[in-house]
Order: C-alpha cells, then structure tokens, then sequence
C-alpha cells in the first residue's frame, strides 16, 4: 500500500531510520502540510517511495507496493518520463515534461534529484496547469478575436495610458486613415498632434486635455497626411478606472468622415443655393405684383372709369350702345379681379406692408370668400414681424394648405393656428374632411413633399397625418433665429 506519511525508511532504506536526514525529512514534511501540489519520491524505475495525501487519496486502497509513477500518467507520457528519471537520477540533472493525468488533467511535472542519497532517488512534483491552461486558451481566443475585430474595422482603435499619456495600442487602420506608421504613436504622442491641422490643434489640445482629466473625450478635427492631403477625422474617447477610482486606461475610437463632411458640406451649400434662389424668386414675385398692380390694374382701373364716364352721354333711344358697354364693363371687372387674383398668389403686399400675421387673416378671407369650408385663425406669437424669407415661407405653406382643403379634402371647417415657443414658430392647419392615404398619392405630386422639403430648407421640421375619413393635420415648426435663417 502506498505510504501516506514519509518514512525515513523509504527516502534512504540502505541508511536505516537512524541515519534519515533531519532536514530533508522537515522538507518533505513542510511540502506534504503545506503544498498544494502532488508530490512523489520516486527511483530511476519510476516506482514510488513516497506519495503526499493527494496521491494516496487518488490511489485509494491500492495494496500493491510495486506502484510506479506510470500508474498515474497517460500512455502518452511514459517515454518522456523514462528518459526524464535517467536525467535525474542518472545524471543528477533537474528536468520537466508535461503529461496528462489519470483524472484527465494535465500535469506539468517537475522532477528534481535528491541529494546525498545512496539510492538515487527524484522528487516529482506534479502541477495541475488544466485550468490555467484553459485559461491561457480562452485568453488567447479572446486577443484573437479582439485582434481579428480590431484589424478589420475601418475605424481606428487605441488605447492610451492616462497617468503617462503613452500610446499603448493601435490598430493597423491608422497606417490607411493617417497615412503613417503606426509605431510612431509607441514613442509618444507627439506623432498625432502633429499631424492634426494646424488651426485645429489648439481646440483638440484643450479638448484631449480636458478628457484625461473628466474621462470623456470627443473632437472633430482635420489632419494632414504626408502626401499633403487633408482627411477629416471624428474622435472619441472614453476611461476605464482602477479599483482606486482613478483613470488607468483611455480607449478610443477614430474615424474617418472626410467623405461624410464632404457630403454635408455640399448640402450645406446646396441649401444656402436654394435659400438664395427662393429669396430671389419672392422678390421677382414682389416685383411683378407690384409692376401687375401699379401698372397693369391701375391701366383697367382707368380704362373703366373712362368707359363709365361716357354712359351718360348715351342716348337713350340707343340700347345697343349701352348693351356693350355693359359688356365692355364686364370684361374690364372681370381682368381687375384676376389681376389682383395674380397679385395674391405671387405675393400679397400686406405680407411686407403688415407682415404674416395680416397676411394669412387676408389669405383666409379671400379664400372664405368662394363657395368651400369655414376657415378660422389664431395665434399666439411675441413677434410682430418676421424675416421677409420665413414669412414668405410661412404664406406659401398656408396658401398651398388652404388650396388642398378647398379642392381636395370636402371638409366644412379648417383652422389654422400660429404659435411661438421660444425661437420657433408652430404652424399648424387641421381639417375635418374626408382625409387620404399618403401611401397612395402619386408620385407626381409634389404638394405634400415640397411642404416638407420648404420646413427642412430653413432649418425646421414638418409632418403631415391623415387617414381616410380622419381628416387632415399639417405639422410645421420653423426657426426664426437669424443665424438659422442666414443665407
């Protein structure tokens, strides 16, 4: 059976118990209380003198004194631990190998010779490295999937030391975004800064100052590549803190949005274009209306006041002459009133005489005026007047509401409401009619969509709901800051 107490006997047998060496024995003793480990005594044949309580518990009531060391390893590991035993007892020469258990762990095994014995004997101490094993493995699958993450964004990632501002890891894609290599950051970053814009740098200096000491960074600044081209680049960054509660780690993300500010920036202008051509058309629009009223009307305002003064010089006994010019009276009415019809639809003049506010109470007279549903006002606004462009904006929006009800909506009462909350203005016109599917409008018709694309070009926001038998709610919410209206 397996000695399960170390015996002076079996470390040195030929010496006797009187000759055991008292402080290899306290050795052994202090290794069987205290390791954690397996621990065997063996001779250059593998066979056990001594086992500690892990191997004798593993063995169980095993009466067989002839155990070997190879009793407790897989086949796999026998010829390894016959050429380590030769080593060690032969040669004196300390070794290890690894094999696996009869448990299924595997052990790392380190076989050291024991000194100033007659029989050569080793000491094998047996180390489960299973779970650090499984460990390193799950270690390494996880570097290997960050690293397969991380190479293979677009983005740039990076890690940075906080307490020394020492660049600690980054990915391949800086070499693509910043045109340069990336161990250039492992020095310093000095690298980084310059090559960040010139007129950028300072900002991003006091920002990345800024977010080593709150945790948080975020920027967007331009950099120079060394083939001189310019690429703009959108960083952020956040802390990982220690069980100190201070910074140890900063990560971050940078990416290039050269190609996205480059789309804004066409917008941009194409908005600031198509604010000017609106800007221009409601001044045409002004011009004419006012060339239609001062010079066409005011010339058939004339011609009918000359008309009337011939009728009393018409002789009675003539009713054909009259008939005519009854007509001709007619006619003249008829073309004054489609020439201020005209007028109203380029642009009212109290628009710039009296502003929004008279504007829309005109517009809903003169459409109250003909057969159709009950129009209705009200507002509640700070503002007496408006920048000329949003009230001509405001006008269209109403007016082309106005029109879809009248022609469209068989509704009998329409309201339209007029609010401000804070630097914005609330436009909002409900309907009671038969409603409609947006889904099903054609798609040439831009009434709906202009609306929409009319609220986002000055910087503000629409929304039109319906359902059939529902009626109708157009949504509007303008800026009225001059910095949103700024061509």
């Amino acid at each position: 059976m397996l000695n399960k107490t170390p015996s002076r006997d079996a470390i040195n047998p030929d010496q006797g118990p009187a000759r055991a060496r008292p402080d290899l024995q306290a050795m052994l003793d202090a290794l069987t209380l205290h390791g954690e480990d397996t621990i065997l005594a063996v001779d250059g044949t593998g066979r056990v003198h001594y086992c500690n309580r892990e191997l004798s518990m593993l063995a169980g009531d095993d009466d067989d004194e002839g155990c070997t060391i190879f009793d407790f390893l897989a086949p796999s590991g026998h010829a390894r631990c016959r050429d380590v035993l030769h080593t060690v007892c032969q040669l004196g020469q300390a070794d290890q190998f690894e094999s696996r258990w009869i448990d299924g762990s595997v052990r790392a095994i380190r076989v050291i010779p024991l000194p100033r014995q007659k029989t050569a004997l080793a000491l094998a101490i047996c180390g489960d490295v299973t779970k650090v094993r499984r460990v390193e493995e799950a270690l390494r699958e996880s570097e290997l999937r960050f690293r397969q993450l991380a190479e293979n964004v677009r983005e740039v990632f990076w890690l940075m030391d906080a307490d020394k501002s020492r660049v600690l890891y980054v990915t391949n894609a800086y070499q693509r975004v910043w045109g340069r290599a990336a161990t250039e950051l492992y020095d310093g970053l000095f690298g980084w800064f310059d090559a960040v814009y010139p007129e950028d740098r300072p900002r991003v200096e006091r920002a990345f100052a800024a977010g080593l000491a709150s945790g948080g960074f975020q920027a967007e600044y331009r950099i120079t590549r060394p083939d001189g081209s310019l690429r703009w680049i959108r960083d952020r960054a956040f802390a990982s803190f220690g069980a100190d509660g201070q910074i140890s780690r900063i990560a971050g993300i940078a990416e290039d949005i050269t190609d996205q500010r480059n789309v804004e920036d066409s917008l941009r202008m194409e908005r600031k274009l198509l604010k000017r051509l609106l800007d221009l058309q409601e001044r045409e629009r002004h011009l004419l209306a006012c060339e239609i009223h001062d010079g066409f009307i005011q010339d058939l305002v004339g011609a009918k006041m000359l008309l009337e003064s011939l009728r009393p010089g018409l002789p009675p006994e003539n009713p054909c002459s009259i008939e005519r010019l009854d007509k001709i009276e007619a006619a003249l009415r008829k073309a004054i009133g489609e020439g201020r019809r005209m007028i109203s639809n380029l642009r009212p003049m109290v628009i710039d005489d009296k502003g929004i506010l008279v504007a829309i109470e005109y517009l809903i007279n003169e459409k109250q005026a003909d057969s159709g549903p009950q129009m209705t006002f009200a507002h509640d606004v700070r503002f007496t007047r408006l920048p000329p462009l949003l009230e001509g904006a405001l006008f269209r929006i109403v007016q082309e509401s106005l029109t879809n009800a009248r022609r469209h909506s068989k509704a009998a009462h329409v309201h339209v409401d007029l609010a401000q909350v804070d630097e914005r203005v609330i436009l909002t016109i409900v309907d009671d009619g038969v409603g409609f599917d947006r889904a099903a409008v054609p798609e040439g018709r831009f009434g709906l969509r202009g609306l929409v694309e009319r609220a986002r070009l000055f910087g503000g926001r629409a929304d039109v709901r319906s359902e059939p038998g529902s009626g109708t709610r157009i949504w509007v919410e303008l800026p009225i800051s001059k910095s949103a209206l700024s061509l």
